[in-house]
């Protein structure tokens, strides 16, 4: 990899930038919190004495789509707490009716809501996230740059209360929840952000700045006046017991083609485990779990698989890898936790320590997981072994920091295998290691530019059995990566440079990379022009170019995608686009033209879709050559919400894949995904929900249904049944059909 030396002194200079003396920055707003002199009823209703007694919060200002600007309605924030919380009460004018829905936990983002954002350490760099909408349904959350991270999950309280003219929330989050240290130089800082779907606006207060670098949390208030409160020592102990039982049937083996079926063939399937979390320190929090509840409550994402250059990357639900995950991210996908299939135990610390953001993660995992994404070297299923990663990021001035990353797999020799008598010394090394190191930054020049950057080095070692003569053969390589991306935004023009460089023997079994052997740059710009009258809000003019060379200078890839998005008062937008593409597969250039198309429509209350569509030129992607051809691709992708209750939504998403060998030709492979997700949320946390899946390509029809009951996280109870439909010659049968119970229960200590 000979240009990464130039890319790790461009990075240590960047360094150096970010610990030079820090520019003045703009003295913040600031909101007091009042200690609470009688009992607060978190009911939703600002009636009680000490709310008329709290400082209030009232210059909201448009944050989209007319950046600055009054907003329709009103909105006035207020602050109490006492030894044990503190609340957020938030009064919103709604001349027009509010839009929400009764939904599950997290699911109500795209109505009327009102989200506080906390930086309880005061720097700017991490807060927690909670949020209500008018029927009291929560979401929470982590922010640590642009968007939240919705999938963390605490335990705290809210409820909403609505009237003919506003609604109200209260939002009391304990202590307890929180990490903040007992004495701290600088005040909590808050940033609150309303939705308010009838009137197409998003409104903050402070107001927020787009084209300002850094984090939104920079922008800040300060909030004052709590005192004598202790921090953060949360703990729990959360043991879990999950049973099924699977019943299976098959085409015999004897009548191979034909109709006939084995027997049902029963499995059943007992689990308990435990996950328990304390406090090490005011900051810091240790999470452990032996024999983890990794059972999927919640699908994966319906994805495209056929005719596929790149593996597919799926996003982690599991509880134990999100909380905290925030301490363990970087710039680069160097960890990526599905990789982890099947945890034995496990144990993570994160938090800050000395002035670090921290984390460290340790797990036995039992294997089985798909490798594809990892690098060079092939993407087999990972065997039995272990997985450890350290983190650590020191902030230094307001958005600016450095960090590391470095971690390890281990793989447990082959079963079965066999050392020669001359060769036992090997035998405790058989079996492979792979292993990171990584150092990365962000700097902030001025009001508009900011930087960040990533450089690091894998190096593998194999063990390999050869039989004849017996011996024990190791190999060794390594290689780096490295990303270096530039930004300014003034909230009219955006700009995008990234570099990034992925050596030719480059590998990472706990990361994931789409490509490696790449030298990339990718360029993104925009425009905006925004209307204070008339149908049109805004026209978005967009253009990315995305360029990919080897690492011995031939191009792979290059593609050019302009685009223009128009946007509606009335929440509609549609975008138009066109991609030239020049793709290079197996030797051979393929130029290609594609034409895109999407478009959004909130129109109504009960109903709201999403349309992505590409035709054009694609590749045929075959082992060889010769099996690789010119073709024509057709992709819909259609996303639709249908709400005929408040209580009541069903989400249906179709995905469709068309290839052939000419323009709307007969199809070579054709895909249709098609699910529908009906939920039905009787109480905030009783629901039941159905939720059918058909995919063409294997002609399977799954389905399950679910009863859930969540007190809160961590206190839950499920009762589901899976069904699996496949069609064997001229008939559908069923194949698979489940039972499962799942319960856990946190005690709080």
């Amino acid at each position: 990899m000979r240009r990464l030396p130039r890319v790790l002194c461009l990075l240590l200079v960047l360094v150096a930038c970010a610990l030079a003396p820090a520019s003045v920055r703009a003295e913040r707003q600031s909101l007091a919190a009042v200690r609470a002199e009688h009992p607060v009823r978190v009911d939703g209703v600002l009636d009680d004495a000490d709310w008329q007694r709290a400082p209030v919060a009232t210059a909201f200002r448009v944050l989209a789509p007319r950046e600055g600007e009054a907003p329709a309605e009103s909105t006035v924030v207020r602050v109490l707490y006492d030894d044990t919380r503190v609340i957020f009460g938030i009064w919103c004018g709604a001349r027009k009716s509010p839009r929400s829905s009764l939904t599950a936990r997290d699911g109500m983002l795209d109505g009327d809501n009102v989200i506080v954002h906390l930086d309880t350490e005061g720097d700017g760099q991490r807060a927690y996230v909670f949020g209500l909408n008018p029927q009291g349904v929560q979401v929470d959350g982590i922010l640590t740059g642009g968007d939240p991270d919705f999938r963390w999950d605490a335990v705290w309280y809210g409820e909403a209360h609505r009237d003919s003219s506003s609604w109200s929330a209260e939002i009391a989050v304990p202590f307890r929840a929180l990490r903040f240290p007992s004495q701290s130089p600088r005040p909590w800082r808050v940033w609150v952000r309303r939705e308010n779907v009838a009137w197409n606006e998003a409104t903050s207060w402070p107001p927020y700045e787009a084209g300002k670098a850094g984090a939104i949390m920079l922008q800040a208030a300060d909030l004052t006046g709590i005192s004598g409160v202790r921090s953060g020592h949360a703990s729990y102990i959360e043991p879990y017991v999950f049973g099924s039982i699977t019943e299976t049937r098959g085409p015999a083996e004897s009548f191979v083609g034909s109709d006939a079926l084995t027997p049902w063939e029963r499995q059943t399937r007992r689990d308990a485990g435990v996950d328990v979390q304390t406090a090490l320190t005011s900051r810091l929090t240790l999470n452990a779990t032996v024999r983890p509840d990794f059972s999927q409550i919640e699908s994966d994402a319906l994805l495209i698989d056929q005719n596929q250059r790149y593996p597919l990357q799926y996003s982690e639900k599991r509880p134990f890898f999100l909380e905290g995950g925030e301490y363990l991210s970087t710039p680069l996908d160097l960890l990526y936790t599905r990789r982890i299939a099947a945890p034995r135990a496990g144990a993570k610390i994160t938090g800050r320590a000395l002035g670090w953001d921290s984390g460290a993660l340790l797990v036995r995992d039992d294997g089985g997981a798909s490798l594809a994404g990892s690098g060079y070297g092939g993407d087999a299923d990972s065997r039995p072994g272990w997985f450890g990663v350290v983190r650590g990021a020191r902030p230094v001035h307001d958005g600016d920091a450095v960090g590391f990353l470095a971690g390890v797999h281990t793989q447990d020799a082959p079963e079965g295998v066999a050392f020669a008598a001359d060769t036992q010394r090997h035998t405790a090394a058989s079996g492979t290691v792979n292993g990171f190191f990584a150092g990365d930054a962000s700097v902030h020049f001025g009001k508009r530019w900011s930087w960040t950057g990533q450089a690091g080095w894998t190096q593998t070692r194999w063990d390999t059995l050869v039989s004849s003569p017996a011996r024990v053969e190791r190999t060794s390589f390594g290689d780096g990566i490295a990303v270096s991306r530039l930004y300014y935004d003034d909230g009219t023009y955006y700009a995008h440079l990234g570099l990034r460089e992925i050596g030719p023997r480059y590998r990472d079994e706990l990361g994931f990379q789409d490509r490696f052997d790449a030298r990339m740059v990718h360029l993104v710009t925009t425009a905006n022009m925004r209307f204070k009258s008339g149908a049109l809000q805004r026209i978005k003019f967009n253009d990315d170019m995305f360029v990919v060379h080897d690492t011995h200078g031939v191009l792979t890839w290059s593609d050019v995608n302009p685009w223009v998005t128009f946007s509606f008062r009335r929440n509609a937008a549609v975008s138009p686009g066109f991609e030239v593409i020049s793709e290079n597969w197996l030797g051979r250039q393929y130029p290609q033209m594609r034409e895109d198309l999407y478009t959004e429509c909130f129109l109504w209350r009960a109903v709201d879709f999403t349309v992505m569509s590409s035709i054009g030129d694609a590749i045929a992607y075959g082992g060889t050559d010769a099996d690789s051809y010119a073709a024509w691709s057709e992709s819909e992708d259609i996303t639709a919400n249908v709400r005929p209750r408040e209580w009541i939504t069903a989400e249906a998403n179709v995905k469709h894949f068309r290839l052939a060998h000419e323009a709307f030709g007969a199809p070579v492979i054709e895909q249709w995904l098609t699910g529908v997700k009906l939920t039905a949320q009787f109480t905030h946390h009783l629901s039941v929900r159905l939720y059918p899946q058909y995919d063409s390509a294997s002609k399977h029809l799954a389905g399950n249904a679910l009863a859930g009951y969540v007190l809160h996280p961590g206190t839950v109870l499920y009762l589901g049944v899976n069904g699996g439909f496949d069609k064997l010659r001229t008939r559908t049968i069923e194949t698979a059909r489940q039972v499962f119970l799942k319960a856990s229960y946190r005690f709080e200590l």
